[in-house]
């Protein structure tokens, strides 16, 4: 499956579907790692966090490092930050306390990607150049690649498309450095709208001919959704959003808000600024309550081209906690007591109290209840 994600990707998925989920840690992480290559990263952030769990009870924290980096992954696809970014976190830690380099880039490189889609230049900056430092003299070209996609997310979140397309351009160039065919097929849409807005559209029609044949070959959920994105930068009539907005995209939130903000754009783009405000207040909510801050200012730019001022992005509490005390407070609001949670995070449960202490002030929560609450009013915005 490593070896020919594309290839075998729909092979593993079938086989996946037909067999029972095995019970011990190992399994459940080759089970998590392989659906997550194959796209269906839904089915992956499960079976990882069930292979977490056993894995911290066991002790064997190396191998833990390298299902959260995975698990970091998969949750930032699904526009999970509340999972990303602690289980981003905790992989650095690990993989540092367990000497384990590659894992530690890995897990950089989510975190880059976290930041990018919160529009935090210099966090991008800073971690994919340490990522670079120790994967461009290993020839480590999948580490790269990623690299390189976290800093064409970031720019698509700015606006800046000839930015993202110049970064994007080089995941699927052979000659590159960062060249991956795999990474290159899952960020297909980016790169497309990348260069639909650049103004390399025939550049981009072409390439996503290249993927729709791949995509046939592969049959990945999380292709098929790069691939909407991608034609609807190539729209040309409204009944092609209306298609692409009636399918069923609720374990994708972050993609349907690309799509919706697409929409937006392409009404004002055919001065219809009116109508254009409906899908660009819809995109902006959704990207705030995922918490893409880059993508939420974006879409406020586009509404007051549209003619409408827009509220400033409400400050979401949770966006404040260090990563390490978020993931404490989200294990407290699954109902885990103070020791459970010292038992998995391998601390004390003095820490874990000090840790719950300093964020209720910052939640503006006084007991477990109510960060139950919190969480949940981000989990049901829609």
């Amino acid at each position: 499956m490593c070896t020919a994600p594309i290839e075998r990707g729909a092979a593993v998925l079938t086989e996946v579907a037909r067999t029972p989920t095995p019970p011990d840690a190992v399994g459940l992480c080759l089970r998590g790692m392989a659906v997550c290559r194959a796209g269906a990263f839904d089915e992956g952030v499960p079976l990882l966090d069930a292979a977490a769990r056993q894995l911290r009870s066991q002790g064997r924290l190396r191998l833990l490092a390298q299902v959260l980096s995975i698990q970091a992954w998969a949750a930032l696809e699904l526009g999970d930050l509340t999972l990303a970014v602690p289980a981003a976190d905790e992989a650095v830690r690990l993989a540092v306390e367990t000497q384990g380099p590659f894992w530690r880039i890995g897990a950089l490189i989510a975190q880059s990607a976290v930041a990018a889609f919160r529009g935090d230049e210099t966090a991008v900056e800073a971690l994919t150049a340490e990522a670079d430092r120790v994967s461009v003299p290993a020839g480590a070209a999948y580490l790269v690649s990623l690299a390189q996609y976290a800093r064409g997310v970031l720019e698509l979140g700015r606006g800046r498309h000839a930015e993202a397309y110049e970064h994007l351009r080089r995941i699927r160039t052979p000659a590159d450095a960062a060249y991956n065919r795999l990474c290159a097929i899952d960020s297909a849409g980016d790169f497309v709208e990348a260069a639909v807005r650049a103004g390399h559209q025939a550049e981009a029609e072409t390439y996503l001919r290249e993927c729709e044949v791949m995509a046939d070959e592969a049959r990945s959920r999380w292709v098929e959704v790069q691939l909407l994105v991608g034609r609807m930068q190539l729209a040309d009539d409204e009944s092609s959003f209306d298609e692409a907005l009636s399918r069923d995209l609720s374990r994708w939130p972050m993609m349907r808000a690309r799509i919706v903000l697409a929409h937006g754009e392409w009404l004002r783009r055919q001065r219809r600024a009116i109508e254009s405000r409906r899908p660009l207040r819809a995109a902006r909510d959704a990207f705030d309550a995922i918490g893409a801050v880059s993508w939420a200012e974006r879409t406020r730019r586009e509404l007051r081209a549209a003619g409408e001022g827009s509220r400033e992005r409400p400050v979401d509490s949770l966006d404040e906690l260090p990563p390490q005390e978020f993931q404490i407070v989200r294990m407290a609001a699954e109902g885990l007591s103070n020791s459970d949670i010292a038992a998995r995070l391998l601390l004390s449960r003095r820490t874990i109290e000090s840790h719950l202490y300093r964020a209720y002030p910052k939640l503006g929560v006084v007991s477990r209840a109510q960060i139950v609450t919190a969480l949940g009013r981000r989990a049901a915005t829609p």
